[in-house]
């Protein structure tokens, strides 16, 4: 790949191999931003990568249905890799509507698995947390992914933003701190678990907000929650004015359920429809 990259190059432009680092189709970020090692890309360069994220999209469409792609996907599985096993096709070739009942629950479990699952347990247990629900936060951020980055740059598994990552591992004493760890199970689980734990703690316990929180800030949610304060949760939930916030605190919520139906029997009661106004001033990001 990287040496269809340097014979691509535009007549009269030179480049170093090293200046342009391979990337994963994981990176979702725009184009002038992958060059982390390079720093600056000539634009007529950038033009030339090889190969575009279409083409390798369109590449993966047609692997998936190879009897290569299903072997490497159960493969994977086996490896406890569930990403890739979802890219490979394995997972997607569920029955799109699986029946509920006991027979088809390992089918369920291999659609919605527990990635990771020791280090998830372990710092839900110390933070006082769901482990169901960090699993279902994993699930909407990056789908399992560790290696995930989003358009706005965040990372990992839990895809916390490289400042905030700063600020939470301020908070913990963690030395040494910089981006790249956000790519590490261990460090961002862990962060990830003492950063819900905290906005758990702000808005006393109301889950729905602590997720909103997670995705667009507790300032914002603070002040949306202040509009309207007397407002049930699940309608408090329908008057977030951000589509995406909205959106992914629903999203959340139902894998929550979800996990929780698949691995506890049912959801349970997951929070109150009582909105508790008032805000606690342990954290501010």
């Amino acid at each position: 790949e990287l040496r269809a990259f340097r014979d691509a190059r535009p007549r009269g432009k030179a480049l170093k191999t090293w200046t342009h680092v391979y990337r994963p189709y994981v990176d979702n970020r725009g184009d002038t931003q992958r060059a982390e090692w390079g720093r600056t890309i000539v634009p007529a360069v950038e033009r030339a990568l090889v190969p575009s994220d279409l083409s390798r999209g369109a590449g993966l469409a047609r692997a998936v249905s190879s009897d290569l792609s299903k072997r490497l996907g159960q493969a994977f599985a086996a490896l406890g890799d569930p990403h890739y096993a979802r890219r490979h096709g394995f997972i997607g070739a569920l029955p799109r509507n699986l029946p509920e009942d006991v027979g088809s629950k390992p089918d369920w479990k291999r659609r919605y698995p527990l990635p990771f699952t020791e280090v998830v347990e372990r710092n839900a247990k110390h933070y006082g947390l769901d482990p169901l629900l960090l699993f279902a936060f994993m699930t909407v951020e990056s789908s399992w992914n560790p290696l995930a980055i989003s358009r706005s740059n965040a990372r990992g598994l839990m895809q916390v933003m490289p400042h905030t990552g700063g600020l939470i591992a301020e908070r913990l004493g963690l030395r040494n701190f910089g981006s790249v760890l956000l790519f590490e199970p261990e460090v961002v689980l862990e962060m990830s678990a003492w950063y819900i734990h905290e906005l758990l703690h702000k808005f006393k316990g109301q889950a729905p907000l602590a997720i909103a929180s997670y995705n667009a800030g507790p300032h914002r949610v603070g002040a949306w929650l202040a509009r309207k304060p007397t407002l049930p949760l699940d309608e408090l939930i329908e008057e977030i004015p951000y589509d995406e916030a909205r959106e992914y605190t629903k999203k959340v919520i139902r894998f929550w359920g979800l996990y929780r139906r698949i691995y506890v029997g049912t959801p349970g009661r997951l929070f109150d429809q009582k909105v508790d106004g008032e805000m606690r001033d342990n954290i501010n990001f």
